[in-house]
């Protein structure tokens, strides 16, 4: 079996749309945090600052294996 490297992989339109797709989650992820920071240094002089990460972060570390579990209709229960 031959492997035709990473540069192929990286010309491949299905997976560009992968990276796209998990930069701009992440991209998105970070501008709300920021934003959730930038207004949480207003109240009480940025005491809750420190906290942000953590409640972003709790549902990662909470529940890491549920969507792996979730079940899915199939196509047979759907007719």
């Amino acid at each position: 079996m031959s492997h035709s490297g990473f540069k192929d992989l990286l010309k491949s339109g299905g997976f560009q749309a992968f990276l796209w797709t998990q930069f701009l989650g992440a991209f998105n992820d970070n501008v709300y945090q920021t934003i959730v920071a930038l207004g949480a240094l207003q109240v009480k002089g940025g005491v809750y600052v420190p906290l942000i990460p953590a409640v972003f972060n709790l549902p990662f570390f909470c529940s890491p294996a549920t969507p792996g579990t979730c079940r899915t209709w199939s196509a047979s229960a759907a007719s």
